[in-house]
């Protein structure tokens, strides 16, 4: 496939440390790109990080399901903090539905529980639907999915029993192509990029209903998760041997790790004086600064001396106000 402004290439500049990392200024807060194997959970992967990397405080931005690999992208420490603004990122998937089967997850690691007839697959037809996918809308996500409704996930509900339906939320779909068609096998492969909170699963639904039958997802992989794409990504499984003592995958670790210095390279950010620096350290509002952003977004504020973070701020009646506070380095 060629390069678009819709499915871009691999983004050159995201530089990281290159250096042997293993000291507590740059484990203070740091992002790792990883590529997710199958057959683990995204809680499995967070788990080796955490022994690999001797860190405590460790979440993963974006689910993704077990059977789904590619990029997962991790932060360490005080990062951990920024995992609302590194979620919020559109993200890039590449999946191949099989139709004519319905399972209960949506994907293949489900139980069928539906069949249907699949006519002629015309690809002229299939290529105009996706066109009219593409924009603003509504999704439905899968019953079996992490949501949580009343406090508890819907996937663990659905263990207990319980008929559910998730919540319908807006999202929105930037760009959807058909890779391949394969009309003997009644599948097909296509690229999506998408908003945060989309379902490639409810996608693959969708599709097949508005081709008049039922399918589910046979592989899924995400590409690309916000500038954080496969060319930046550490295999998991470099991480898995690392998380049992490898030293050689440790340092592989180590080399790419993006910095907290470097935080205003992956979320959006605005810039503030030393003196506005210090007053949001212990939580106090200021103005005058330039707001780089419409509404009342969250961004990472950076002291300009030093370039790090010090908060996480919204714009609130003309002042900055601190969301959430950064702990210094060391």
């Amino acid at each position: 496939m060629t390069d678009s402004p819709a499915f871009p290439r691999a983004r050159d500049g995201l530089e990281l440390l290159g250096q042997d990392a293993w000291n507590s200024r740059e484990l203070h807060g740091s992002i790792l790109s990883l590529d997710k194997v199958g057959g683990v959970t995204s809680h499995d992967v967070v788990q080796w990080v955490r022994r690999a990397m001797g860190q405590k405080r460790v979440g993963h931005c974006g689910t993704l399901d077990p059977m789904a690999t590619g990029v997962l992208v991790v932060a360490l420490g005080e990062a951990t903090k920024l995992v609302q603004l590194l979620s919020a990122d559109e993200k890039e998937y590449e999946a191949t539905v099989a139709l004519g089967t319905a399972t209960d997850t949506g994907d293949a690691d489900g139980a069928v529980v539906g069949r249907m007839q699949v006519g002629s697959l015309d690809e002229a037809e299939v290529r105009a639907l996706f066109a009219a996918m593409i924009g603003a809308r509504r999704q439905r996500p899968p019953a079996v999915s992490a949501i949580k409704v009343g406090g508890v996930a819907l996937h663990e509900r659905v263990r207990r029993g319980e008929v559910v339906e998730a919540p319908e939320r807006d999202v929105v779909v930037h760009a959807l192509e058909l890779v391949s068609l394969d009309d003997e096998a009644k599948a097909l492969r296509l690229r999506v990029v998408a908003s945060k909170g989309f379902y490639v699963r409810s996608l693959a639904a969708e599709i097949a209903a508005a081709l008049g039958t039922v399918g589910h997802l046979t592989a899924l992989r995400r590409l690309r998760a916000g500038r954080f794409d496969l060319a930046h990504a550490v295999d998991a499984d470099v991480v898995r041997r690392a998380a049992a003592g490898g030293a050689a995958e440790k340092a592989e670790i180590a080399r790419r790790l993006l910095p907290w210095s470097r935080v205003r390279e992956v979320v959006p950010c605005v810039e503030v004086g030393a003196e506005d620096a210090a007053r949001l350290r212990v939580g106090k509002h200021v103005e005058g600064v330039e707001w780089p952003a419409a509404g009342d977004a969250v961004l990472c504020a950076l002291s300009a001396g030093s370039g790090l973070p010090v908060a996480l701020v919204r714009l609130e009646g003309g002042a900055i106000v601190v969301v959430r506070g950064f702990v210094s380095p060391p």
